[in-house]
């Protein structure tokens, strides 16, 4: 099997932590986006706290999948050091097609598993 070849300065820590700021990158904009929404369709601050909090692990899942395999690619060709100059220059890696590719893959498999809830709930 071969290994990838990472930049020098990353290890697993900076690795690790360099994917919890991309994520934090969606997930915080999603959750302010889905209460803007919900505030457009009549609903309160309360109701929609409620909902964020019980949506943020569909959010966090979908962020991971598209994060972890931008900052695969990103490694390789920058340092950590980089990253933490520019972190946002992740969105690039984010826009490949296998990284988008990934997050519509773990948008569906929620799109899914959200029907087959619905379904027994009926």
């Amino acid at each position: 099997m071969a290994t990838a070849e990472y930049k020098d300065d990353w290890n697993s820590k900076n690795f690790y932590e360099a994917v919890n700021l991309c994520r934090s990158a969606i997930i915080y904009p999603a959750a302010n986006d889905y209460e803007k929404k919900g505030l457009e369709r009549g609903q309160t601050k309360e109701q929609l706290r409620s909902e964020i909090i019980a949506t943020t692990p569909v959010f966090e899942s979908i962020a991971s999948d598209a994060c972890y395999c931008a900052l695969n690619e990103y490694a390789k060709d920058l340092k950590n050091v980089d990253y933490i100059r520019n972190w946002n220059s992740i969105g690039e890696y984010l826009q490949t097609p296998r990284c988008k590719a990934k997050m519509i893959e773990s948008m569906k498999i929620f799109q899914n598993r959200e029907q087959l809830l619905l379904l027994r709930l009926k």
